[in-house]
């Protein structure tokens, strides 16, 4: 999967998970190894309910949103929060 997203050459990449899958929480880790982080919580996203989407971005600068409510400037903040806690990458390129 690794060598298929260096091969994309795009700059952001999202995955959704479907919460009602019992291998979300194994998706979770294996896709967070590969540089994935959380991205949004989208309720009744999908037929079968709730998804995750984490996104992988390929660029280390990005230039944030200019959010105005602070619902959605704590989402942003717990992104970014997230991004940088996640694990480092055994391949990184």
């Amino acid at each position: 999967v690794d060598g298929l997203l260096r091969e994309q050459r795009a700059e952001v990449v999202q995955v959704d998970l479907r919460l009602s899958d019992p291998g979300v929480g194994a998706a979770v880790e294996v896709l967070r190894v590969l540089g994935f982080f959380f991205c949004a919580l989208l309720p009744e996203f999908a037929a079968s309910g709730d998804v995750l989407r984490l996104q992988r971005l390929t660029v280390e600068s990005v230039t944030l949103p200019d959010l105005v409510f602070p619902e959605a400037r704590g989402i942003l903040v717990a992104a970014l929060a997230d991004r940088i806690s996640r694990p480092p990458r055994e391949n990184a390129s």
